[in-house]
């Protein structure tokens, strides 16, 4: 007996989903341990890709950060207080679904970094 193999491809629908992800921050272990104050703290993200994997697709497959170690080359060039507009970073984990993408390009935020506050001086009342 002959056997054979049909392959079928089935063209899936192509949908869009809304997330609202959280900002995470980057910092290189040698940065300094100032106060980084971000606006705003989450973006709402569009992602296009096939229906079921779409479906899939959390908000913990979604890492999105300001890598603080990219602002710099000398890290004696961040003087606080220091403000910058950087793009964040988009990247799965990798668990998430395959063949989903964002719709549209990041846009920057707003990013602060702080001088540390001195503490005031401790002064016991007599």
């Amino acid at each position: 007996e002959d056997s054979f193999i049909v392959e079928v491809f089935i063209e899936e629908e192509t949908v869009e989903r809304v997330q609202t992800v959280k900002i995470n921050i980057l910092t290189p272990p040698d940065f300094p341990n100032y106060p980084i104050q971000i606006k705003p703290h989450e973006k709402t993200l569009k992602f296009r890709g096939p229906a079921s994997r779409i479906k899939e697709l959390k908000p913990r497959h979604i890492i999105l950060f300001v890598n603080i170690g990219s602002l710099y080359t000398n890290i004696s060039d961040i003087k606080p207080p220091y403000s910058c507009a950087p793009q964040p970073e988009l990247r799965f984990t990798s668990d998430a679904p395959a063949n989903i993408e964002l719709t549209d390009s990041l846009e920057t935020i707003k990013l602060d970094i702080l001088p540390i506050a001195e503490e005031p001086p401790n002064i016991t009342p007599k």
